[in-house]
């Protein structure tokens, strides 16, 4: 890797080094001299009232200045304390240790840095008066990786080592700088000395990012993949990735790849095989070539689900795989079959593999990011969601403090921009899924709907937040994740219901809790007036600090991570990448994508209702009817109406019966005796009744 990432490694051990709060009960008793000193009453007895103890806290002594700073969530002045900054979080969230506010505070208030510390990351009083000396209090958590297991304790033990070793407490008593002066000494060395325990963790699942993905960069440049694949799987190619390499081509190093790579992040992985058909024989001399498709990781894909395909798929399959591989395909292909037909061998083994990832982005599912960017618009402009949000522009440098709400106009431009579109007014937006921040009555909101099946639910509707004012994107961020919890439950129950009157039932709720509302975005018309009005400098701004300022604006208004694309597409094509990087060069592994942009009509659910049945016994017949009721499903691009459909079914003989429903397929209902059997629908078996009479 770069010099620049080894500054930034090094960079991140000194961060942490400077983070980390120390119990010194000699310290304690140094400020406790320094206040009697000034005439400030010390109870030796209660250490809980000691100034040293409450600023660790971040609680104010008697003794200290009140601060105040400016909100960076409403813009107001406020108090720099720990119940504020648990409001104003992003306020907070800005203030953190080594920060820019934190040092300008910090220079306001020189003689404070304790308790601004404690106020920013508070230690539990009780735990630093029982603590022993040179104790870790407090470290920033986020500069730990989680499988550093015992970094921590590490350096635990190397303060104890270094200040039982060179710290004598006598000094103090001549020297009113040595107590300072040895802290100083021990944290000056604390970062070589992170550094070096994380370097003597390195070849073992306690290594550092930093050495997994140095040692990566240099065997295959796999550090490219490194937003991709999760730490398990770094750390399996980082312990054995030249062995993979040495024994690559081998079968055991590739089912080792297919088990770490793709089965253990949800991917199934297929096969294909040529295997001969002799049902043709003797009539015809050649037997028929079938392309059998079977999974290689039987953990996520049952072993039985075997599929068949013609050799003229195959070759579709592998067309885009590499240049000019549709040249003479069609002649390609008889070739082959041709040397199939005529092998000694009834089976064999293709260097073609499949990864299959099947997505649902249809109407059925509940997308957060959707939720987020609806209520975004719509709770900032009906002034629930009134923060102010602080943005860097990637093209002039500007720092810009704008509402919520602005920053969703802002939003639109630049989204636009990078489609190479320039917006000259400024659009209305429709929301389909916003849910009002406010509690209403269960009884009334529904009223018509069966208690039967709504009732269970009753519980998941009240604990909708209700919150009357947002004020960061912290808060934004939870309240539209609670939201998501109670769509996403009702509707994940809807799917799953058994009944057609439940899954009615429910899906009404769920309609009742969404609303569509187009929203004026703002009272200026034209995007040159609003830029002018808010001095924002934008219009020369290119596509891709457009894509930076638009990540920045998500990311600052809505709490979400708008930069990282962990999609299962993203992840599939770079999993496979490095499938086709370590194993054999003649192995072509394809990437397929099932569901993408499709409408799911939710064929596997389709519900028959409770049977209503009359009928009359006349001479040994029996004729009952099915009503089929009426249903609708809704989707962005209209509507499905199941019209009604009347079965008759004759009890004396084995019947058939047909009804259509749309365009959809046929219905085949099947009855003997007095067993109404089967229904399927696109072959997927969705119920089964029996019919009893008197």
């Amino acid at each position: 890797m770069s010099d620049s990432t080894y500054d930034l490694y090094r960079q991140s051990c000194i961060n942490l080094a400077r983070s980390i709060i120390l119990k010194s009960s000699e310290v304690a008793s140094a400020i406790n001299a320094e206040l009697n000193l000034l005439g400030v009453e010390v109870d030796e007895t209660d250490p809980s009232t000691w100034k040293y103890y409450l600023n660790l806290s971040g609680q104010y002594h008697p003794f200290d200045e009140p601060m105040t700073v400016t909100s960076l969530d409403t813009l107001e002045v406020i108090a720099f304390t720990r119940e504020s900054l648990e409001i104003h979080r992003s306020t907070a969230k800005a203030y953190t240790f080594n920060s820019d506010a934190y040092l300008s505070l910090l220079a306001r208030y020189p003689d404070q840095e304790t308790l601004i510390r404690g106020i920013v990351n508070p230690v539990d009083i009780d735990t630093a008066i029982a603590a022993s000396d040179w104790d870790i209090l407090f470290y920033n958590n986020d500069l730990v990786e989680i499988n550093e297991a015992d970094l921590i304790s590490r350096i635990q033990n190397w303060i104890h080592r270094h200040m039982l070793r060179w710290h004598i407490n006598d000094y103090t008593l001549s020297d009113d700088l040595y107590l300072a002066s040895a802290i100083g000494v021990m944290f000056s060395h604390l970062p070589n000395a992170i550094i070096n325990i994380r370097l003597d963790n390195a070849k073992t699942y306690k290594a550092h990012s930093y050495h997994v993905w140095t040692y990566l960069a240099g065997h295959g440049g796999l550090s490219g993949y490194r937003e991709s694949l999760n730490t398990a799987q770094a750390l399996f190619l980082y312990r054995n990735i030249r062995y993979i390499y040495k024994n690559s081509g081998k079968t055991s190093t590739f089912r080792l790849l297919i088990e770490n790579l793709l089965t253990k992040r949800g991917l199934p992985l297929y096969a294909y095989d040529l295997r001969h058909r002799t049902d043709s024989l003797p009539d015809s001399i050649r037997p028929e070539i079938d392309v059998i498709r079977y999974p290689l990781n039987d953990s996520l894909v049952s072993a039985d689900a075997i599929q068949i395909y013609t050799p003229d798929e195959l070759t579709e399959l592998v067309r885009n795989f590499a240049p000019d591989n549709g040249l003479n395909a069609e002649e390609l292909t008889d070739e082959w079959v041709l040397k199939m037909q005529r092998s000694g061998r009834d089976r064999v083994l293709t260097k073609v593999v499949e990864s299959v990832v099947e997505i649902n982005d249809s109407f059925e599912a509940v997308d957060i990011n959707q939720l987020l960017l609806e209520h975004w618009v719509y709770l900032s402009n009906i002034n629930v969601y009134s923060g102010n949000v602080t943005l860097v522009n990637p093209h002039s440098g500007n720092i810009l403090q704008i509402s919520a709400a602005d920053a969703f106009i802002l939003y639109m431009y630049l989204f636009n921009r990078t489609l190479g579109v320039t917006l000259d007014k400024i659009p209305t937006f429709t929301t389909f899924l916003t849910v009002e921040p406010v509690m209403q009555d269960w009884d009334t909101f529904t009223e018509g709907l069966n208690p039967k099946y709504v009732e269970p639910y009753r519980d998941l509707f009240l604990s909708l937040p209700t919150t009357s004012n947002i004020i960061n994107a912290e808060g934004f961020f939870e309240h539209v994740h609670d939201v998501y919890t109670v769509l996403a439950s009702i509707l994940t129950a809807s799917n799953m219901a058994s009944k057609i009157e439940e899954k009615a039932e429910l899906r009404i709720l769920f309609n009742r809790l969404t609303k569509s509302k187009t929203i004026t975005l703002s009272n200026i018309e034209t995007y040159d007036q609003w830029l002018f009005v808010n001095d924002i400098d934008v219009e020369e701004i290119s596509i891709t600090d457009a894509q930076a300022f638009m990540d920045i604006i998500v990311e600052t208004s809505t709490g979400s991570d708008a930069s990282t694309d962990t999609t299962a597409q993203a992840i599939q094509n770079a999993l496979v990448s490095i499938l086709n990087q370590l194993t054999s060069y003649d192995i072509n592994v394809v990437s397929t994508l099932l569901g993408q942009n499709s409408f799911n009509v939710d064929t596997s659910r389709f519900k028959i209702s409770e049977l209503d049945i009359s009928g009359s016994h006349n001479d040994g017949d029996y004729d009952s009817t099915l009503r089929v009721k009426d249903a609708s499903l809704h989707a962005d691009m209209g509507s499905i109406d199941i019209e009604p459909g009347v079965l008759r079914l004759n009890d004396t003989s084995q019947s058939y019966a047909q009804f259509s429903i749309n365009q959809l397929d046929t219905a085949t209902l099947h009855t003997r005796a007095k067993t109404l059997g089967s229904i399927r629908i696109a072959n997927v078996e969705v119920a089964v009744k029996e019919i009893t009479h008197d």
